[in-house]
């Protein structure tokens, strides 16, 4: 290969060139997502659709519990979870569970990226429902089991856990919010029907974008594009916003940028208001 050839190799355009996404995870946590699809030639633009408020008590909260050592379980329901958490529990005593279990693949990666070895998480999908078939949480009787979240999440594992005789602490150590705007730059591309898709991974998420945060023009066009959601109850989240495009993924960021690469690779003339 000549000189020219390699150079021009170097800078061949990716499946996703000319495709523009908007990636809705909260701030400081889009960046994978973002810099997978710009790998692949595509243009990621961040809109974050809830904000992530820490607990001013969290610290207190956390070490009402004692030694994590001496509970069955600890299961982080999301990477915000993990981040609030570790860095208090990382002072006690005797910290880690004999189990130490993440909802999803984001959140297991958060811990591990903190130093948590040996985590657990199901094989067989990223939600409340997959954490209660783990083998360790199938007969908890009479066991500890804490739960890091944020306030007014889903009671489903709780409950379920209890109803299987476990003794469940649920410690929430932050709150999630509507972000005040979509920023000027997203608004701005919207409008102008840039978006070819958006992606999804919590339906708290989506309404907050299409309840609160969009004017009514940029939500009219918004719903027209590609939605890649990551769980069967974000995507009915998605049409029940009014999407008209809903395509499910696997958890994780990799599977949505299958997911986008599949869809849209090489397809990037399929914009908003088309």
């Amino acid at each position: 290969m000549s000189a020219l050839s390699a150079a021009q190799a170097s800078i061949a355009p990716g499946p996703l060139t000319g495709v523009c996404v908007l990636v809705t995870r909260p701030e400081h946590q889009s960046d994978t997502l973002c810099r997978l699809i710009r790998a692949e030639g595509g243009d990621a633009e961040a809109l974050p659709t809830i904000a992530i408020e820490g607990l001013a008590d969290a610290p207190a909260r956390i070490a009402a519990l004692g030694p994590l050592a001496a509970f069955h379980a600890a299961v982080f329901v999301s990477a915000n979870a993990v981040a609030q958490a570790i860095p208090h529990l990382g002072l006690m005593e005797g910290a880690g569970a004999a189990s130490m279990i993440a909802v999803g693949p984001g959140t297991a990666r958060a811990l591990r990226e903190r130093g948590v070895a040996g985590v657990r998480l199901p094989d067989d999908g990223a939600d409340s429902e997959a954490v209660l078939r783990l083998p360790e949480l199938l007969s908890p009787d009479g066991k500890r089991v804490a739960i890091f979240a944020g306030i007014g999440g889903r009671s489903h594992l709780p409950d379920t856990l209890r109803s299987r005789g476990a003794e469940v602490t649920v410690v929430e150590i932050y709150r999630r919010a509507v972000p005040r705007a979509v920023p000027e730059p997203a608004l701005r591309r919207i409008l102008d029907g840039r978006v070819h898709a958006i992606t999804g991974t919590s339906s708290e998420g989506l309404r907050n974008l299409y309840r609160d945060m969009l004017p009514p023009e940029a939500a009219a066009r918004l719903r027209t594009v590609l939605h890649v959601v990551s769980h069967p109850r974000i995507a009915q989240t998605a049409r029940d916003c009014g999407a008209t495009d809903v395509l499910l993924a696997d958890a994780g960021d990799d599977a949505i940028l299958d997911s986008l690469v599949a869809r849209l690779g090489g397809h990037a003339d399929s914009g908003t208001g088309s």
